[in-house]
């Protein structure tokens, strides 16, 4: 049993959407000097209920990179007390700086943190 991030369509409360996986990456893009779309992303857990996710940003090029639980405030990591069955539902962004070289930043990665019940 493991938690999952999606991507694509997700909807809360559903179990829609794509894994996210090397073939199914979470693209994000923007020009210098703005802030990208947001992108829809769920979590939810293939078994039984998991207990306090821990989700943060890592790598080179992870402070651009920006977590919400609503879509209003937005940081470098989020805290979810429980994750079920059926998607949780999180948003992620990036801030490009006026000074960021273009291409692409492969290099930043979502790290999950949590109990599972035994």
């Amino acid at each position: 049993m493991a938690i999952i991030v999606y991507n694509g369509t997700v909807t809360a409360g559903g179990t829609d959407g794509n894994p996210i996986t090397q073939d199914n990456p979470i693209l994000v893009s923007a020009d210098r000097g703005t802030v990208s779309e947001t992108v829809n992303l769920a979590l939810r857990a293939t078994g039984s209920l998991h207990f306090l996710c821990n989700i943060k940003v890592t790598g080179k090029g992870a402070e651009a990179v920006q977590l919400s639980l609503d879509g209003v405030t937005w940081s470098q990591s989020l805290f979810i007390h429980q994750v079920d069955t059926i998607n949780r539902l999180f948003f992620l962004r990036t801030v490009v700086g006026d000074e960021e070289d273009y291409g692409d930043n492969t290099t930043v990665s979502l790290q999950l943190d949590y109990y599972q019940p035994v």
